[in-house]
């Protein structure tokens, strides 16, 4: 498996500019109103989208090491199942560090804008 290192996107700055974006948009008055009461401005959406992707991606990245573990096990000493097994962990923690990073970025940023506006 070989990884094409030019296509790899950075979610966490994606994540952390779509943030930065929404609360300075949610600061303006626009004069529209929400159909959903919890989504009063564009930043609180970007939230209640996030949180939603986070709770489907944790589980899936916990699938992913389970499976890498599964992987480890049946390998039985072949050395190519067991470089694919490692490079499926490696993926999956990798995964999980983006992910909980972005969350505590996005967490941090917008306190910080809170404070500021």
């Amino acid at each position: 498996m070989k990884i094409n290192t030019k296509k790899i996107q950075f979610p966490a700055l994606t994540t952390l500019a779509m943030l930065f974006i929404a609360r300075c948009a949610g600061a303006q008055a626009t004069g529209i109103t929400s159909p959903t009461p919890k989504v009063g401005t564009l930043y609180d959406f970007v939230v209640v989208i996030l949180g939603i992707l986070i709770k489907v991606s944790i589980p899936l990245l916990a699938c992913f090491v389970v499976y890498a573990g599964y992987q480890f096990v049946t390998a039985q000493g072949d050395v190519k199942k067991i470089t694919d097994a490692r490079r499926g962990l490696y993926a999956a923690v990798i995964g999980t560090a983006i992910v909980l990073g972005a969350v505590v970025l996005a967490t941090a940023i917008g306190g910080t804008i809170d404070e500021i506006l």
